[in-house]
């Protein structure tokens, strides 16, 4: 008898392999870009509830087998599980940005048009190969570069011409921000989409200031050079968060309230609604938050002072075992 030709594919991964698989790819991405001793903030947020649940821990915690069951059980039951770029002093309880201890990373949210953009970050010679680009739902993504020798005020600085010059998202600028952690469900659709992220150069390679040659100067010319120019005979449609942000920049150069500009922001990002073209603008899981922070980086951007209020903290909650 003739041996079969026929080959068998492999078997579709089981629920539990699919999960240890996960599991892995969040304690790589954690040990890859983190000391042990390194505190990081933890948010969950729940879609339908509005809970927001933070920790701030060290990175070997929430590495570890118990903490990753906690935030699997946060995340199966429609939280949105996020995690600090950037290191926090120890036993922190918030997340201002006099709680920061280093900078390890900086980012770019690319939440529109995003394969284009991230082609146009693999294109310029004037930045380096970003080390992760996270996929974070159909066509978004974050892109990821580890760095030192970056001070807060020179690493907010470059965030924020990186978005000016790519078209990423001019609220996610801020040294402490948080961005969704590979290997758990987003649950801002209708149906789960599973963050992933792709390694693009070696886990080991760390940029420094020198090697970003779009400098702090460049900010104001993105604006008309050529980027923008192509953006705009291109016809390309601008993101909310980029119509939120010219909003801002209108009603503070006209004089306006901030705090008018912000509670019109709120109300109007607190709903879904659709836009002139009918795409749909989904509603911000915390309206307030948004709206006060794109107004103070609108105002530190004009040369303005932001109000003062005192730092809040967050509860520092246990991991459930």
């Amino acid at each position: 008898m003739e041996a079969s030709n026929d080959t068998h594919p492999d078997p579709t991964p089981t629920l539990s392999e699919r999960i240890r698989a996960a599991e892995e790819s969040v304690r790589s991405y954690i040990n890859e870009n983190f000391k042990p001793d390194d505190w990081l903030a933890v948010v969950a947020l729940n879609r339908k509830s509005g809970e927001v649940v933070q920790r701030i821990s060290p990175a070997k915690n929430i590495a570890s087998p118990d903490y990753q069951r906690w935030l699997r059980h946060l995340n199966a039951t429609g939280s949105d599980v996020y995690m600090s770029l950037n290191t926090f002093k120890e036993h922190a309880r918030g997340r201002t940005k006099g709680d920061l201890k280093i900078v390890r990373h900086l980012y770019l949210d690319l939440d529109q048009d995003g394969a284009r953009k991230l082609e146009a970050i693999r294109d310029d010679s004037a930045v380096p190969a970003p080390n992760y680009v996270l996929n974070t739902s159909p066509g978004k993504y974050q892109v990821i570069w580890r760095v030192e020798g970056f001070g807060q005020v020179e690493a907010e600085a470059a965030l924020r011409t990186l978005a000016q010059r790519f078209g990423g998202d001019p609220a996610a600028t801020d040294s402490t921000r948080i961005f969704r952690l590979p290997g758990f469900n987003s649950k801002k659709y209708a149906q789960d989409f599973q963050v992933t992220v792709a390694r693009q150069v070696p886990a080991d390679h760390v940029y420094r200031p020198e090697d970003f040659r779009v400098r702090t100067e460049d900010l104001e010319r993105t604006q008309s050079g050529p980027v923008a120019t192509q953006r705009r005979s291109e016809g390309e449609p601008l993101s909310q968060s980029e119509r939120d942000w010219r909003y801002a920049i209108r009603k503070l150069q006209a004089g306006e309230d901030p705090q008018k500009i912000i509670k019109d922001m709120e109300n109007y990002r607190s709903q879904d609604r659709s836009d002139r073209a009918g795409k749909l603008i989904t509603a911000k899981a915390q309206p307030h938050y948004y709206a006060e922070h794109t107004v103070k980086k609108a105002m530190t951007h004009l040369g303005m002072t932001p109000p003062e209020k005192p730092a809040t903290r967050e509860t520092d909650v246990q991991p459930r075992r």
